[in-house]
C-alpha cells in the first residue's frame, strides 16, 4: 500500500476541465494536475522551483507540454455536450 504524500492546495472546475493544485511534502514540488472529464484525459506540470504556481493553476494549458494540448479537432464538446454542426458536415 502507498502512502499518500500530496496534500490538494486549491481546486477549481471549468466546462469539463478539473485543475488540481497539489503539495508533495516528501519532495516539496507543487503540482498542477488537469483532466478533462469528458475523455478521462489530463496531464501534469511540475511547477519548477514553485514559481508561478497560481498562474499555472488559472492558466495550466499555457504551461502545458505540446503533446497535452489537445487539437481543434479534439476540442468539439463544449457545455452542452454536442459538437457543432460543422464538425458533424450538417
Amino acid at each position: 500500500m502507498s502512502r499518500v504524500t500530496a496534500t490538494e492546495l486549491d481546486y477549481r472546475e471549468s466546462g469539463w476541465i478539473e485543475v488540481s493544485l497539489l503539495w508533495d511534502r516528501e519532495s516539496d514540488e507543487l503540482i498542477v494536475a488537469v483532466r478533462d472529464k469528458a475523455t478521462d484525459e489530463g496531464f501534469e506540470i511540475t511547477v519548477e522551483n514553485n514559481a508561478r504556481a497560481l498562474d499555472v493553476f488559472h492558466h495550466p494549458y499555457a504551461y502545458a507540454p505540446d503533446s497535452a494540448v489537445p487539437s481543434p479537432s479534439q476540442t468539439w464538446k463544449h457545455d452542452t455536450g454536442r459538437a457543432p454542426t460543422r464538425l458533424l458536415g450538417l
